[in-house]
């Protein structure tokens, strides 16, 4: 079989628990009362992957890829649908006191990733391999070794990136001007 005409669905069952191992280390970086469950995660990563034809999916490598950037998309729609639905009124039979805590705690949660998207969006138009060490660290839960396989750089220079990228990020995040 030529290799480049493999389809995703031929090669799940050998791919799942790789998927569910990237939904797992993605949903530990979301709040509590997300209503993702991995499994759920895994089959919407399926479902959006599927729809990819450009990808040689016997590359483990591309399909980390693309399932990472898929994880990233599902993450972000999800808090911005979820910070839409919290602008319907509150259920009068839960205790206000109780729901006010709540829906901050979530908002500011959902905000932080929200704002992490846009400031990872401008980090990608500066410099696009230290975006998407970010996408792969955060979004996929891989370690330096895995990126830089995958990237193909040197663990250190993933280090460096890395760090470099994080440090960025929580300037951006703070609203802190540079000196």
């Amino acid at each position: 079989m030529n290799r480049s005409r493999i389809r995703l669905d031929e090669i799940l069952p050998d791919v799942y628990a790789d998927l569910k191992s990237i939904a797992s280390r993605a949903l530990k970086n979301e709040r509590a009362d997300h209503s993702y469950q991995t499994t759920e995660l895994v089959h919407e990563i399926y479902l959006r992957l599927s729809t990819i034809r450009a990808i040689d999916w016997s590359n483990s490598d591309h399909l980390l890829r693309a399932a990472t950037g898929v994880v990233r998309r599902i993450l972000i729609d999800y808090a911005r649908a979820h910070r839409t639905l919290k602008r319907t009124p509150p259920d009068p039979s839960i205790d206000a006191s109780e729901e006010l805590s709540r829906h901050r705690e979530t908002v500011e949660t959902e905000l932080d990733l929200l704002d992490l998207e846009e400031a990872l969006k401008r980090l990608e138009a500066l410099d696009p391999r230290k975006a998407e060490v970010v996408t792969l660290r955060y979004f996929g839960g891989q370690n330096n070794e895995t990126i830089a396989r995958v990237l193909g750089l040197s663990a250190v220079t993933v280090k460096r990136e890395w760090a470099m990228a994080r440090a960025w990020l929580r300037r951006e995040l703070s609203g802190v001007d540079p000196p």
